[in-house]
């Protein structure tokens, strides 16, 4: 069961959408939050938002919640659209750059004939009133000229989807592994919300993002090449306004069955329409030789893709009738014809394009790069262009931009039946593979990139890297190392996990097994996995010791420190960070040196010892800035802002945290943007300026859950809980609170939990307090600014009086104590009213007045 919060409405059209959501809580039988959360896939706090905040949710969202109460979408659509003034623009989204979601291949050249199909596709498709998705599915035969006709429809209609178009090849066919519909949700939802490089981890809540970015936009979604329904299901839109085509061999009855989509079979061209084609494509010659023309789109199956493959070879050879070529492919049969015409225009290559037409069979990927290509022939970029160019006029292959390329499925597999192998053309490819991807990893974090392009490679060759890794065991250990951080930064979490899994059972040696298993920690330290985290960190460090890689043992020993103090273990921080500073200055690790003094500080600031924790932050900051580590630098800065936060000193922290804001935004690094909202957050609360400070603990809130983050998760709540009450909104503040500390319990994020329950607990005595308060001067806090670390709660009654309160409080004292967190522990004996706690706060020099903030 569960009591959801109401706005405080005037009376219209929104106070009656929120009446019947409420109604439609009640009418469910009142499920939980997490009930909710979990069949919606998405995080509690967004779901209590749509109960309870004073404005319209998306609708995409308020779809899924009405779907998952079981009541009536169409309904609340319409009460939607009234409390919206009718415009799908008054619901707030961010703005999309129309140029990024123009993702349709282009048309092909003298497209010809069907047009009994496009005139289908208009009626299906053409806007009109809001009503359900419509969908397309356009089937048929390899070859067939599915894709052609769809790209060629998208660009003749772009006008009717003014926000854009979504495309993906899913490889169904492809000889190597399917797209899997979570890693297109990834690339569509990066699409769709630009500057947002990461992605939840689960597919469902993927999905449900998805979904809600395409509320109230007009975008055409092309699902290109699917095997099966399942494929396909989670991509389709759920909003009026948007549509689908999907292009398959299969007749996906599923989605017909299910999702009310239109089957359109793509047959073979007609006689005429394939006359028309070849006529395009070689002129006068196709009139003057009728009968042996006749033959020829015979043995071509009427296929288009091996028309043009013959129209390219006819025009190519002035001096031979089309009855000769066609006497070469008389008596096969249509599998074996469209095989033979293949090979007609293969044969025809010289040495260089039919060798690379052979070798790309071995490359794992789906799209090849021009230095892929020179690669796999042992020449230089120059020559592999010529080969390139060949292949692409030939109809072979097709050009991308960017200096990539793509083959058709059909063409692929006829790649494959060469036979082809080369160990050392595979060797060279995929040294060239981690070549660039070093290259790009460099780059990216330079202040030489301001246009992010190594970044963008990194992003773009993506899926080829990690199929690399996928074949070549040597390989996923080199790219293990290179792609570690632009994965990590990016919160591309599953790549990383696969990648590091692949390198650590590739590993020839205790070096390589300790790299691999002190990266896969890292990966499960950002998913809240402590203790498997821990337990890889330590099993590195014994590697990297008995190998004598200092620099190698230094970084497990920092991740170690880590962990513990994530976990409130403080004592045995110290004992590995401060081995591992000493290991990385042996080492001349300065970038090492420089992260495991911003750790040490945020150790002895976690034990009071201020001057010190100043110290490190200070030495760190001087030390990363002065060789230039700008991902280091960002957190730096982050956690020095931290600590002049503790100290009350909320501007001197703003200024550091838009500087570390700008870094971690330009690096593309969702965690470190995460952390950063959220203490640029608390100072902006402690300036007073509440709505600034709730708009970034919102903003960190939906980064954490883009890149499934839990401690982020943490911090951005406890932000939200101390902003909902400053503003008297106890009830609200309580809840968020609650969620926070569930959370750090079941992390084991010692920390976060101790600050979290002492906030609750302060809370929940203001809440009693102003209830029996006749006084609305003494009722709770304000939001005025002032310095040192302020309590939530000012000039409250004794504690004791306040049962539930005093039971919270107790609880935090006792863990703080525990921890060695003299920090909170002055706190929570303040807000108990123990004396005790003025003491502690002298201690530490600092008086009463702001609450925490998180750590990177």
């Amino acid at each position: 069961m569960g009591v959801l919060t109401r706005p405080e409405l005037p009376p219209g059209d929104l106070r009656t959408l929120s009446e019947a959501l409420h109604e439609a809580h009640h009418r469910a039988g009142r499920p939980s939050l997490r009930d909710l959360a979990r069949e919606v896939g998405c995080s509690r706090t967004t779901v209590s938002a749509v109960f309870s905040e004073p404005r319209p949710p998306r609708w995409g969202l308020l779809e899924l919640v009405v779907e998952a109460l079981g009541a009536d979408p169409a309904r609340f659509h319409a009460l939607w659209l009234r409390a919206t003034g009718g415009m799908a623009d008054a619901v707030e989204r961010p703005p999309v750059p129309t140029a990024l979601l123009r993702q349709t291949p282009s048309a092909v050249n003298g497209f010809t004939g069907r047009d009994t199909l496009v005139g289908a596709l208009d009626q299906l498709l053409e806007p009109g009133p809001p009503a359900a998705v419509p969908i397309g599915v356009l089937t048929g035969t390899a070859g067939v000229g599915k894709t052609a006709l769809a790209r060629q429809w998208a660009h003749r209609r772009a006008e009717w989807y003014p926000d854009g178009t979504l495309y993906v090849d899913l490889h169904g066919y492809h000889p190597g592994p399917a797209v899997t519909a979570h890693d297109v949700l990834g690339e569509f939802i990066r699409a769709l919300s630009p500057g947002k490089a990461a992605v939840p981890e689960g597919s469902r809540e993927r999905a449900g993002l998805y979904r809600s970015l395409l509320a109230g936009r007009r975008i055409l979604v092309m699902l290109d090449n699917a095997r099966t329904a399942a494929q396909v299901e989670d991509l389709l839109p759920g909003s009026a306004g948007c549509a689908a085509v999907v292009t398959s061999r299969d007749s996906l009855g599923e989605l017909v069955v299910h999702y009310g989509a239109v089957r359109l079979e793509v047959d073979l061209m007609k006689d005429a329409e394939a006359h028309d084609l070849l006529s395009s494509l070689v002129g006068e010659r196709v009139t003057s030789e009728p009968g042996p023309v006749a033959e020829l789109i015979g043995t071509c199956a009427r296929l288009p893709l091996a028309l043009r493959i013959a129209g390219e070879l006819i025009d190519s050879r002035p001096g031979e009738s089309i009855a000769e070529m066609a006497d070469e492919l008389r008596g096969l049969d249509l599998l074996d014809g469209v095989r033979a015409v293949f090979s007609w225009s293969y044969e025809h290559l010289e040495e260089l394009p039919a060798q690379l037409f052979r070798r790309l069979a071995l490359h794992p990927g789906s799209r090849f790069q021009l230095a892929g290509c020179a690669a796999l022939l042992g020449v230089d970029l120059r020559t592999a262009r010529t080969a390139t160019d060949t292949l692409t006029r030939v109809h072979l292959l097709e050009r991308l931009p960017g200096n990539r390329f793509r083959m058709h499925d059909l063409l692929r597999l006829y790649s494959t039946e060469f036979g082809e192998t080369s160990p050392e053309a595979s060797r060279r490819l995929f040294d060239v593979c981690c070549r660039d991807a070093r290259a790009a990893a460099t780059y990216s974090s330079a202040a030489a990139d301001p246009k992010n392009r190594g970044q963008q490679w990194l992003s773009d060759e993506r899926a080829t890297l990690l199929a690399v890794a996928g074949v070549s065991g040597r390989h996923a250990v080199e790219l293990s190392g290179i792609l570690a951080a632009f994965l990590d930064a990016g919160g591309h979490y599953d790549d990383a996990e696969t990648l590091h899994g692949l390198a650590l059972r590739a590993a020839t040696d205790a070096g390589e097994r300790a790299g691999a298993l002190d990266r896969l920690g890292l990966v499960h330290r950002r998913r809240g996995r402590f203790d498997p985290a821990l337990a890889e960190h330590s099993e590195a460090a014994v590697l990297f010791q008995e190998c004598g890689d200092r620099a190698g043992l230094a970084s497990a020993r920092q991740n170690i420190g880590i962990i513990h103090w994530r976990c409130g273990r403080y004592p045995q921080a110290l004992d590995a960070l401060e081995p591992a500073l000493e290991l990385h200055r042996q080492a001349g690790n300065r970038s090492g040196e420089g992260a495991t003094l911003f750790n040490l500080g945020i150790v002895h600031r976690r034990l009071g010892d201020y001057p010190r924790a100043a110290a490190c932050h200070e030495q760190a900051v001087a030390l990363l800035e002065e060789i230039g580590d700008r991902p280091g630098l960002g957190k730096a800065l982050n956690n020095l802002a931290a600590l002049l936060l503790y100290r009350g000193e909320p501007e001197p922290a703003q200024t550091a945290l838009l500087r570390g804001l700008e870094i971690q935004r330009h690096l593309g690094d969702r965690a470190g943007e995460n952390a950063v909202l959220s203490n640029l957050g608390l100072a902006q609360e402690q300036l007073g300026r509440l709505d600034e400070a709730e708009e970034s603990f919102r903003l960190a809130l939906r980064i954490a859950d883009e890149i499934a983050y839990p401690v982020g998760r943490i911090d951005a709540l406890r932000g939200l809980g101390v902003t909902a009450a400053r503003r008297l909104s106890f009830g609200r503040a309580a809840e968020l609170l609650r969620e926070a500390v569930d959370l750090a319990g079941q992390l084991g994020e010692g920390g976060s939990r101790i600050g979290a329950t002492r906030e609750l607990g302060e809370v929940l005595l203001a809440a009693e307090a102003s209830a029996k308060r006749t006084s609305g001067a003494s009722a709770g806090p304000d939001s005025r600014a002032s310095a040192g670390p302020r309590r939530l709660v000012s000039g409250a009654s004794a504690p004791d009086a306040f049962p539930e309160a005093a039971a919270v409080l107790a609880e935090a004292l006792r863990a703080a104590v525990l921890a060695g967190d003299r920090y909170e522990e002055a706190m929570t004996r303040v807000a108990l009213g123990d004396p005790l706690g003025a003491e502690l706060l002298a201690e530490l020099g600092l008086t009463p007045g702001a609450s925490p903030a998180p750590a990177a």
